[in-house]
């Protein structure tokens, strides 16, 4: 039977992808034009449905796992004391609780008729389940001001990653050279990349400044050490990053300006590939010690 930990990681993974694609996903809408919202806000409703219903199930899974890992066995994910024990003597489980509720409140938010109202709601409780993931992992293990710091620096990595990468759901399919081959498509997909490149420049900033703060805050220095799994998967990470961030550029300074939108549709593609292996190590990251042995 697979153990507890190796299903911590899988968990975290459904759950960061559900998250950070949500997250991106709804907010897409704020800045990539009007024309460009009234065509992808009807193709999205069904990922939307399932990556809300995935972020409770998966919330649910983590913290029965938790739960598990806990007691020591799988049997203690099934115990009223064990679980008792997890959401109201940890302070993993008491914020726990508070997201899984926020979890919920998406189930019949997603049903709701689309306007304004809605997707502001979807964006807010978005916005809280992914900002509220930085105040878990290592950045929970530091207390006073240096633990404000490094779970608001946590947070604001978390919601810059989730805008970029999740946006890339909303931005594949409005590239998908099916839909339209008119000069209104044209249109409608420069203004929607130019805007989306623009606050992902913004946000790959952001990313960039708090991932070197956060490095520095776990570790004591951005600069990942090879001795440890926790400094090689941080290593695989950033190379990671960097490809993402490289096809980014190649979009944005050769592909846009040509208005090639196949090839920008397919780099998009690998981008959303590269973000999957991202969260592989991000799952990896937050259950490994800086400070582990090779």
């Amino acid at each position: 039977m697979t153990s507890p930990e190796t299903a911590l990681l899988a968990v975290r993974f459904v759950h960061f992808w559900a998250v950070f694609g949500l997250f991106g996903t709804v907010l897409f809408g704020l800045y990539a034009g009007r024309a460009a919202r009234a065509f992808v806000a009807p193709r999205l409703d069904g990922p939307v449905a399932l990556m809300s219903g995935a972020v409770f199930v998966s919330g649910v899974a983590w913290l029965l796992v938790e739960a598990a890992h806990f007691g020591g066995d799988w049997a203690a994910a099934a115990d009223a004391g064990t679980l008792s024990a997890v959401v109201f003597s940890t302070g993993f489980g008491k914020l726990w609780l508070w997201r899984l509720l926020l979890a919920a409140a998406l189930l019949p938010a997603v049903t709701l008729e689309r306007s304004p109202a809605r997707d502001g709601l979807l964006i807010a409780l978005s916005a809280l389940l992914t900002g509220s993931l930085g105040l878990t992992g290592h950045a929970a293990m530091d207390t006073g001001m240096r633990g404000v710091l490094h779970q608001a620096c946590h947070a604001i990595h978390l919601l810059s990653v989730g805008l970029w990468l999740g946006g890339l759901v909303p931005l594949a399919r409005l590239l998908a050279d099916r839909w339209s081959d008119g000069v209104a498509a044209a249109e409608i997909r420069a203004e929607a990349l130019h805007r989306f490149s623009t606050v992902g420049i913004m946000t790959v900033g952001a990313i960039v400044i708090t991932g070197i703060a956060n490095a520095t805050l776990i570790a004591g220095s951005p600069i990942p050490s090879l001795a440890t799994a926790w400094g090689r998967t941080l290593a695989v990470k950033l190379v990671l990053v960097a490809v993402m961030i490289a096809a980014a550029l190649a979009n944005r300074l050769v592909l846009m300006p040509a208005a090639r939108y196949a090839a920008i549709g397919r780099i998009v593609l690998l981008e959303q590939a590269l973000g999957l292996a991202v969260l592989a190590t991000v799952s990896l990251l937050g259950t490994l010690p800086p400070d582990g042995a090779m």
